[in-house]
């Protein structure tokens, strides 16, 4: 998934664009896990899968910044 996500987003928003979702991304699971483990103590399926929804927002929010 990463590497088709990759794929698009340099076809789409070149190389600033991939590296601006990626560090979204990066700096959002930080953050998440952080949050997760203060907060429960740790990870359940469902914040992984509340994580993946982030993600998916934060990189389309980075394609409408480019």
């Amino acid at each position: 998934a990463l590497a088709l996500f990759s794929f698009f987003a340099l076809l789409l928003a070149g190389p600033i664009g991939l590296i601006l979702a990626l560090a979204f991304g990066a700096g959002l699971c930080f953050f998440w896990l952080k949050l997760l483990t203060k907060l429960l103590g740790g990870q359940t399926g469902d914040t992984i899968g509340a994580l993946q929804l982030l993600l998916e927002i934060a990189a389309l929010s980075a394609f409408i910044l480019i």
